[in-house]
């Protein structure tokens, strides 16, 4: 049983690991319920999978019934050892058990990390298994204090000049919409790509808008994306997401606490089940105060059988109640459709391209969605006095080379689109990331925080620095500049230095030999994580926003 489920895992992985870019954990297993629900469609999706996996299982149990007998007959359960023996192959059955387990004779265990030494991100992915990276995951459930620095004095100044900025705009009482499209992947775009793409619409809106094509999601799947994007915290955390951990009831600052305070509504709003995928909890601990999912909706026939409301429908659903709200506002909406198993209403079959893999479809379906949701919106009277962001969850299977490598797993569009015309369009080439929008719309609002989290920065001024930090599949860190990135496993020690050859993913040379930037990016490396980890442990993470930096052009 326990090999058969064993199997079960690793099949069953290597086909979820296409849209995760990453073994198996049990952080995986948080929306249990929601696997729940879609089961049987996962297994019809993939029926080849399934019919596979039942032919190794029945080819499990018939060689065990084999080899039972093949002992009976050898009368082996009828020999009797003497004690010595059967003491001395007791201790090298538990010998080789620890030595299978520990995978070494080195006084520290084998770790995932160990899999990426010397290797490439899909190399190392590969010599992983999941079963393993799922049961050393639940025992890294608990995240450990670092010492880089003595203490938080001697890191906290030089993050708060890395992060922080004057805010110079007076109050506007601009409403703010957010989208997060789910699974919308850079690599689905046209441009800034060299082809097509599967999003006509916003390659349209994106040339109208801020475009920000070298941006990067702080996380890997849809648990991990809210809390980046309202609050500024990235995902950090090995194992469990921490909407999922312990440290979920921390004290923390959301868009919602800050934008309240200052009369704003804030809303957030998702076509599937209230509950589902903990985005409800996620809106919660964001301070926004009304959740609208498949509850509210008032048409429970629209629900497509799977998840919830298809996105045009839910879309039209998002205008009509914005139009209620009280301005200024602030709300996100968390599109649906372009998840598995990528079910688009009957009546648009055939209408958008099928690709090559099972998300194109349904993520020109959603984009048409989108589409009608601006031109629903844009006749109504609060359209020109409102910011539009669009970016997407994470990013998800993809047949583009260039995407293919650990930078590639996490770039996604980032698009801010001004109606009004105050905020010119433009490309920006920087890297940016999702916990830079709350302290940007801060800025962008005129409206200085109580207390801030310093990861993110304002990217709307044209001076700031290029910066994304991550965690991977290893547990190692990730940092992200304009010219190179960094990578650092603490449990090993180890670092390198990459330099891009071109702002596209694969254009890369280790660049080690430059000690200088290795050392300085080593150390603010080290103070992220030092100030996430600890702040989390201690619950102290939050930062008093400077008064220096609050409004300095008052009139």
């Amino acid at each position: 049983i326990i090999n058969i489920l064993s199997v079960l895992i690793n099949m069953g992985d290597s086909e979820y690991y296409r849209f995760i870019g990453r073994r198996l954990t049990a952080g995986t297993f948080v929306i249990y319920k929601d696997m729940q629900e879609q089961l049987i469609a996962t297994l019809i999706g993939y029926w080849k999978l399934s019919l596979g996996f039942l032919c190794v299982a029945l080819l499990f149990v018939v060689s065990v019934k084999f080899l039972n007998s093949y002992v009976r007959k050898l009368k082996l359960r009828n020999l009797h050892y003497s004690y010595f023996y059967s003491i001395l192959l007791y201790a090298i059955f538990v010998a080789c058990f620890f030595l299978g387990i520990r995978s070494t004779f080195d006084s520290r265990p084998l770790s995932p990390g160990h899999a990426f030494i010397g290797r490439t991100y899909k190399e190392g992915n590969l010599i992983l298994n999941s079963t393993y990276t799922l049961l050393r995951s639940i025992s890294s459930s608990y995240i450990q204090p670092y010492k880089f620095y003595s203490n938080n004095k001697d890191f906290i100044p030089y993050l708060e000049k890395l992060t922080l900025s004057p805010i110079i705009k007076n109050k506007n009482n601009k409403n703010v919409v957010l989208f997060i499209m789910e699974s919308f992947y850079l690599a689905y775009m046209g441009y800034p790509n060299s082809y097509k793409g599967y999003t006509p619409f916003l390659n349209e809106l994106a040339s109208k808008s801020i475009f920000f094509t070298n941006h990067y999601s702080n996380g890997v799947n849809t648990l991990s994306a809210s809390l980046p994007l309202l609050c500024g915290l990235p995902n950090l955390m090995p194992g469990p997401n921490f909407i999922r951990s312990t440290f979920r009831t921390n004290k923390m600052l959301g868009i919602g606490d800050v934008l309240r305070k200052h009369g704003y509504d804030t809303s957030y709003f998702h076509g599937g089940r209230n509950g589902t995928m903990y985005l409800s909890v996620a809106a919660g601990i964001s301070g926004i105060e009304k959740y609208y999912g498949l509850n509210e909706y008032p048409n429970r026939a629209h629900h497509d059988g799977h998840w919830g409301v298809p996105d045009d429908l839910f879309f039209d659903f998002f205008a009509d109640t914005l139009s209620t709200h009280k301005e200024p506002f602030f709300s996100t909406i968390f599109s649906l459709s372009s998840h598995h198993p990528f079910k688009i209403p009957h009546k648009f079959k055939g209408r958008f391209p099928k690709g090559t893999v099972g998300y194109h479809e349904s993520i020109g379906y959603a984009d048409f969605a989108l589409r009608s949701f601006f031109e629903k919106v844009s006749k109504e009277p609060w359209y020109k006095n409102t910011l539009f962001v669009i970016t997407a969850d994470h990013t998800a299977a993809t047949d583009q080379e260039s995407y293919g490598d650990i930078l590639g797993s996490f770039k996604v569009p980032l698009i801010v689109f001004d109606p009004s015309g105050e905020l010119k369009p433009k490309v920006v080439k920087h890297a940016t990331q999702h916990v830079d929008l709350p302290v940007t719309l801060y800025s962008y609002l005129g409206i200085p925080p109580d207390n801030v989290l310093l990861f993110g920065q304002n990217i709307l001024r044209d001076d700031f620095q290029g910066r994304a930090i991550n965690i991977t599949q290893d547990d190692s860190f990730l940092l992200v500049h304009d010219k190179h990135y960094m990578t650092f496993n603490p449990k090993l020690n180890q670092s390198h230095l990459y330099k891009y050859q071109s702002l596209e993913p694969k254009k890369t040379i280790l660049a080690d030999d430059n000690t200088e930037l290795k050392d300085s990016l080593l150390r603010e490396m080290k103070a992220f994580i030092q100030y996430y980890t600890n702040g989390l442990i201690n619950n102290d993470i939050l930062y008093p926003f400077p008064k220096k930096f609050g409004i300095v052009n008052k009139k």
